[in-house]
C-alpha cells in the first residue's frame, strides 16, 4: 500500500529455506518498519515499476500495479491524442486521487497489460488505452458523455499484431429517465447497423425492442410482456404461427396450460413453452419441486415425432427422478432422449447414481445404466473422480482425464487438462482471472484460441492468425471474405440461454426462416442440449450457449467455462468449490444454482442470483438481517435504516434547482414565493431538513437478504405548510462580535400565491402568503473601548414542507416469502427552512 492506504502492488510472497506459519508472518508485518511503498522518478534496479519495492514483505512475483494521480511511469508507448481532447472535451490535468494506470501480469510469462485511463474536468473516464505484450494488441477507447454521465458516444480502435485496425463506433440514445432507446454501431467505414431500439411502459418496464438493420426497417421486433407483479410472462406470442417472429416464448407461474404440474403460488415457475420458426412447433417443459424448490422433474411435452429417426418417435427430454440429499447433492437424476446407437429411439439416455467421499460434498463416481447419450459412462470399475487440497477436480476418468492430470493456478483456475496420449488443453490468464488463451494440442497438431477482450482469434497449426469474432449485445460480429464484417443476432431466454441466431444473408432487410437461422439451440435443465431436432448449423458453429457461456468440448472435455469456475451440465455439479461458500453455507459448494436451475441464474460462477422479472437489479441496496415479517411499520425495522439512507441519498442526487446557502436575499415577495418553489428539492448548501415520515406503508414482508431499488417519483409542495415564523434585525459590531440586548415586536400575516414547476418533474403547488411586517426594535451594543456598529436588513424566517415520493421495489434473493418483486410507495416529508432577506 501507499501511505493512503491505497493498493500499489499485488503479487506472491515466499520465504527462502524454512516456510513461515501464518502467525509468523503476521508477527513480522507487525514488527516492519516498512509498510508503505512510495513512488519514484526512475526505475530501481531495472525494474521499471516506478516504485522503490522496500514495503513489506517484498513481493517476490508481482502481479499487479497501481498508479494514482499522474502518469510518471512506463506506459508502454501509451499516449493521447495530439490535440488532448476527446470529442471536443479537453483532458484534464486535475488527477489528485484518481486512479490513472494499472500494469497487470500475464501469469506465467513476463509480459504485461498495461492500462492508463485518462478524465475529464469532472473526474470522468473519457480515454482509455491499453497495450496486451503477450497478445500484441492495442485498444483505445474514446467516450462521449452527457450531463448526467451516460455515454452518448464510444469509440474503440483494435490493433493486432500491427494489423490494419478495427474501428468500432456505438452511439446511444436515452429517455429522460435515462433508459436505453437506442444503440447503433459502426464498424470502420460500413453503413451504420441498428443493435436494438427500446421502448417502455409507463411503469419504465421494456415493452418492445426492435433489433439490426434500421428503426424503420429492423429485421426483428420482439415484444415483452409481464404479469400484474412485473413478471416477465412472455417473449412474443407462442399462440401465433408468424414465421417473421423467429422465436417465442411463454412461463407460467399460477396458471399452468398442462395438466403435469401444480398451481405454483410462491414465485417458482410452473411452465415455459417456446416455439421457432424452424417448425413452428409447440415445445413444453412442466416442472415440480421438493418443499425446498428443488426440482425434482420436468415433463417435456409437444406431441411431434421425430423424423429425423426410423420410427418417428415422439420427441421426449424429459427430467425425472431428481433426489438430493439434506446438502443439496444429487443422488440421482433420469433424461429421456435420443439415444446413441445403431438405430436411434427415444428411450431413457441417463439414469444417474451419485456417489460421494464419506462426510464429505466431494463427488467420487457417477453410475449410469443406461445410454451414453448424455453422461458417458465410460469407467465402471473404479472411481471417476479426485481431487486436490482446495476441492479442485484433478482427474475425471470417464472423459480420460489421467490421475492428477488437471492442474491449477493460486486462483484455482485450470492451467493444463492432461488427456493422456489423446492430448492436452493449457489456459493462459493474466493475474486477475481472465482468460487469455486456449492451447489444444492433439494428434501432434495445436489450435490457439486468443482472447483478446471483445475479440476472438484462432492460431492454426501452420501458426496463422485470423479474427473469429466480437461480440456485441444482441449477438456477435463475423468477418467477410471481401474484409467487411457482417453481423448475426441472438434470441435469449429469461435464463440467458442462447436459443437461436440469425443472419440477413442477402442483406435484403427480412429474415428468411428457410435459409437465414443460423442456429437453435434448447435445453434440459441443468443445461444440457437437446439432440434430435432442430440442430442446424449454417456457416460456422457458435460455440457458446447455456446461459451464453463458452463450451470447452474439444478432446470431449464438454466443460462450460463461467470465468470463476467450469461446470458439467451433464451431472449438474460444478468442477470446483464455490469460491463464496462461506455466503452459502446451507448448500452444498458444487451445487448448481441451488439446484433450481429454472429460477435461479449463476453469472460468472459466483454466486446464483433470482432471475425474477428476468433482469438482475444491479441498482439494488440489500435488506440487512432483523427485518420483519408481516407488514410491521417499516421505521421499527432495521431495514428501515437502509431505506431512510438511500431516500436522503435520491433527495441529495435531484438537487438541481437549488439556491445557495441562506439568507436569501429578496426584493419583492414574488421572490420569496419563487425560492419556496425553486428548493422544493433539499437545499443541500442550505437549511432544509431531510425528515423521513413514512405516511403510506403498504403490507411487506421482508426477509433477510432482500433487496431495494428506489426510483424517485417527484415531489409536491404543500402551500398550506409554508409559515412565516418571523422577523429579526441583527446588528453586528464591526469585528462581528455580538453583544445585543434588545427588544422586537412584530405583528405579520403572510400569503404567497402562485404556481410553478416543482422541483425536476411536471408537477405544479398552489399557494398563497402575504407579508405585512410592523416592527419596532431597539437595541445595544457594547465592544469594550467602543466600536462602530452596522444595522443589517430585515432577516424573515420561512418553514415549508416538501412531499418527495418513491417507489420502493422489492427483489427478493430467495423465494421463502413467496415474493419475487413488489412495489409500495413511501411518501418523505422534506422540511424545508430558509431566512429571507429583504433590504
Amino acid at each position: 500500500y501507499d501511505a493512503l492506504n491505497r493498493p500499489v502492488m499485488t503479487g506472491l510472497y515466499w520465504k527462502e529455506g524454512n516456510s513461515w506459519t501464518r502467525r509468523q508472518m503476521q508477527e513480522a508485518v507487525d514488527n516492519s518498519q516498512n509498510l508503505n511503498a512510495f513512488r519514484v522518478a526512475t526505475p530501481i534496479n531495472n525494474d521499471n515499476h516506478y516504485y522503490d519495492g522496500f514495503a513489506f514483505p517484498g513481493i517476490k512475483e508481482i502481479h499487479a500495479i497501481n498508479y494514482y494521480e499522474d502518469y510518471n511511469f512506463n506506459e508502454s508507448s501509451l499516449t493521447l491524442p495530439s490535440n488532448s481532447q476527446i470529442y471536443g472535451v479537453q483532458i484534464s490535468s486535475d488527477t489528485r486521487t484518481l486512479p490513472t494506470g494499472t500494469k497487470i501480469r500475464v501469469l506465467g510469462t513476463d509480459d504485461w497489460i498495461t492500462t492508463i485511463t485518462h478524465y475529464d474536468q469532472k473526474g470522468r473516464p473519457i480515454y482509455v488505452a491499453s497495450k496486451n505484450e503477450y497478445l500484441s494488441s492495442f485498444d483505445i477507447t474514446e467516450t462521449k458523455l452527457n450531463f448526467t454521465g451516460k455515454v452518448l458516444e464510444s469509440k474503440l480502435v483494435h490493433t493486432k499484431n500491427g494489423n490494419t485496425p478495427i474501428i468500432t463506433i456505438d452511439r446511444f440514445t436515452y429517455d429522460s429517465s435515462g433508459r436505453l432507446l437506442t444503440q447503433k454501431q459502426q464498424i470502420n467505414d460500413q453503413e451504420e447497423e441498428l443493435i436494438v431500439a427500446n421502448t417502455y411502459d409507463k411503469l419504465g418496464i421494456l415493452e418492445s425492442k426492435k433489433v439490426g438493420n434500421t428503426e424503420v426497417n429492423p429485421l426483428q421486433e420482439i415484444d415483452y410482456s409481464y404479469t400484474i407483479r412485473g413478471w416477465l410472462k412472455a417473449i412474443n406470442d407462442v399462440n401465433t404461427n408468424d414465421v417473421n417472429k423467429l422465436f417465442s416464448f411463454k412461463i407460467n407461474y399460477d396458471n399452468p396450460d398442462l395438466n403435469q404440474t401444480t398451481h405454483l403460488f410462491n414465485g417458482n415457475i410452473s411452465e415455459t413453452h417456446w416455439k421457432t420458426a424452424n417448425d413452428m412447433n409447440l415445445r413444453s417443459y412442466s416442472y415440480n419441486y421438493d418443499a425446498l424448490n428443488r426440482i425434482t422433474s420436468a415433463m417435456y411435452q409437444s406431441g411431434q415425432t421425430l423424423s429425423s429417426l426410423a420410427n418417428n418417435d415422439i420427441e421426449n427430454y424429459s427430467l425425472n427422478n431428481v433426489s438430493y440429499d439434506k446438502s443439496g447433492n444429487i443422488l440421482s437424476l433420469e433424461r429421456m432422449g435420443v439415444t446413441q446407437v445403431a438405430n436411434p429411439t427415444v428411450d431413457i439416455i441417463d439414469q444417474l447414481t451419485y456417489n460421494y467421499a464419506s462426510n464429505s460434498n466431494t463427488l467420487v463416481k457417477v453410475t449410469d445404466v443406461a445410454d451414453n447419450a448424455g453422461f458417458k459412462d465410460v469407467n465402471t470399475t473404479e472411481n471417476d473422480y479426485m481431487y486436490d487440497v482446495n476441492g479442485n477436480m484433478t482427474s475425471d476418468i470417464n472423459k480420460g482425464i489421467i490421475p492428477n492430470g488437471i492442474t491449477y493456478n493460486h486462483l484455482n483456475l485450470p492451467t493444463t487438462i492432461n488427456f493422456g496420449d489423446q492430448g492436452s488443453i493449457s489456459y493462459i490468464y493474466d493475474a486477475t482471472g481472465i482468460k487469455m488463451a486456449k492451447i489444444v494440442q492433439e494428434n501432434n497438431s495445436f489450435v490457439k484460441t486468443q482472447y483478446a477482450g471483445n475479440f476472438i482469434y484462432k492460431v492454426d497449426n501452420a501458426n496463422v492468425e485470423s479474427l473469429v469474432f466480437f461480440n456485441h449485445p444482441e449477438g456477435y460480429v463475423e468477418p467477410t471474405n471481401d474484409n467487411t464484417f457482417s453481423y448475426t443476432f441472438q434470441f435469449k431466454d429469461y435464463l440467458g440461454n442462447i436459443r437461436l441466431s440469425y443472419q440477413d444473408f442477402d442483406d435484403n432487410g427480412v429474415i428468411d426462416s428457410n435459409t437465414e437461422i443460423k442456429e437453435e439451440s434448447n435445453y434440459y435443465p441443468f443445461g444440457l442440449k437437446h439432440n434430435g431436432y432442430n440442430n442446424i448449423v449454417v456457416g460456422r458453429s457458435h460455440n457458446y450457449g447455456f446461459s451464453g457461456k463458452e463450451e470447452n468440448d474439444e478432446l470431449g472435455l464438454e466443460w462450460l467455462d463461467f470465468s470463476a469456475r467450469n461446470y458439467n451440465a451433464s451431472i449438474g455439479r460444478w468442477m470446483n468449490i464455490d469460491p463464496l461458500a462461506e455466503d452459502m453455507r446451507r448448500h452444498s459448494p458444487y451445487n448448481y444454482a441451488f439446484n433450481n436451475p429454472i429460477y435461479f441464474i449463476d453469472p460468472d460462477g459466483m454466486k446464483p442470483f433470482g432471475t425474477g422479472d428476468g433482469d438482475e437489479c444491479t441498482a439494488c441496496k440489500a435488506i440487512p438481517n432483523g427485518a420483519i415479517f408481516g407488514g410491521a411499520d417499516l421505521t421499527k425495522n432495521k431495514g428501515s435504516k437502509v431505506i431512510e439512507d438511500e431516500i436522503r441519498k435520491v433527495i441529495k442526487e435531484n438537487n438541481y434547482s437549488i439556491f445557495p446557502v441562506t439568507p436569501l436575499e429578496a426584493s419583492s415577495i414574488e421572490q420569496i414565493r419563487n425560492m419556496v418553489q425553486d428548493n422544493i428539492t433539499l437545499n443541500e448548501g442550505g437549511s432544509s431538513i431531510v425528515d423521513i415520515v413514512y405516511e403510506t406503508m403498504g403490507d411487506l414482508d421482508l426477509v433477510a437478504d432482500d433487496k431495494i431499488q428506489i426510483s424517485y417519483d417527484g415531489a409536491e409542495y404543500d402551500p398550506e405548510t409554508l409559515v412565516y415564523l418571523g422577523t429579526d434585525q441583527v446588528v453586528i459590531s464591526e469585528d462581528n462580535r455580538n453583544n445585543n440586548s434588545g427588544t422586537t415586536s412584530t405583528s405579520n400575516s403572510s400569503t404567497i400565491g402562485g404556481k410553478g414547476t416543482l422541483g425536476t418533474k411536471n408537477n405544479s403547488a398552489e399557494g398563497s402568503v402575504s407579508n405585512t411586517n410592523s416592527s419596532s426594535q431597539s437595541s445595544s451594543n457594547s465592544n469594550g473601548g467602543g466600536s462602530t456598529t452596522t444595522s443589517k436588513p430585515k432577516v424573515h424566517n420561512y418553514t415549508a414542507n416538501i412531499y418527495h415520493t418513491y417507489t420502493i421495489t422489492y427483489y427478493n434473493n430467495g423465494i421463502s416469502n413467496g415474493v419475487k418483486r413488489s412495489q409500495i410507495t413511501i411518501k418523505a416529508n422534506t422540511k424545508f427552512s430558509t431566512l429571507i432577506k429583504i433590504d
